[in-house]
């Protein structure tokens, strides 16, 4: 049964990504893991969280050790009791990911030699895909990843929004996920600030729903969403 829904959404830092997590308790309980050194933006909010960057103790992991405890929860998030108790897994953020894989390869001997830089980079976009479909590809949970967002200069020159890692995994990246959303901060006609996903790309910043059902901008809350989606999914089921 793996027709969760799995998202990614990239914005600048401080537009509330984060934040997002929060939205999803209607429908269930979430687990959010953490690779964003300090989540303050969910201390009010009654989320379990793993952080990823600190161990037990509450001292700061190596990036190495910082991958190894994020392979650790997806084997738990395999097992039956984490099936029954979570419902959506939320990560943040792929951007602190892939950083870490680079520092960590960075420090490998295998790669210390300059000659092995390319040699580096094709393990490091390895591992990227792999990690991102690993999590993508959890069947029982509705799967929400997080990212930074860059501006790149696509193929004509433009300079376009995405998602912000190294290396042209980035590029790629949103061909994983059925829903690419970009978080901003639009204002109505009275002035008023409202945060809101784009659905879909435009001239200078990629979007993508797959599903079909979402309106170009929507209000910032991954439970609407997320409704929208499953309802258009049980609409098909019914037509068969």
């Amino acid at each position: 049964m793996n027709n969760k829904i799995k998202i990614v959404v990239y914005g600048y830092p401080g537009v509330g990504k984060t934040t997002l997590a929060g939205t999803l308790e209607p429908l269930g309980k979430v687990l959010f893991i953490s690779f964003e050194a300090g989540t303050g933006s969910i201390a009010g909010l009654d989320i379990p969280m793993l952080d990823c960057t600190v161990n037990d103790k509450g001292e700061i992991l190596l990036p190495k050790a910082r991958l190894d405890k994020v392979k650790e929860a997806y084997k738990y998030l395999l097992t039956d009791e984490a099936k029954e108790k979570f419902d959506h897994i939320f990560i943040d953020s792929i951007s602190e990911i892939a950083d870490c894989i680079v520092e960590s390869l960075q420090n490998n001997p295998e790669y210390s030699d300059p000659s092995k830089a390319l040699k580096m980079w094709g393990q490091y976009t390895k591992e990227m895909k792999t990690f991102i479909k690993l999590f993508r590809d959890l069947p029982h949970y509705n799967v929400i990843f997080t990212s930074l967002l860059d501006n790149d200069k696509d193929e004509s020159g433009n300079f376009s929004k995405g998602l912000a890692f190294p290396g042209k995994i980035s590029q790629r990246a949103p061909q994983f996920f059925d829903e690419v959303f970009m978080l901003e901060v639009k204002k109505d006609k009275e002035g008023n600030e409202h945060r809101m996903l784009l659905t879909d790309s435009t001239t200078n910043a990629i979007a993508k729903d797959r599903s079909g059902v979402l309106e170009k901008y929507e209000p910032a809350d991954l439970s609407l969403i997320i409704e929208k989606i499953k309802n258009k999914n049980n609409l098909k089921k019914g037509d068969k």
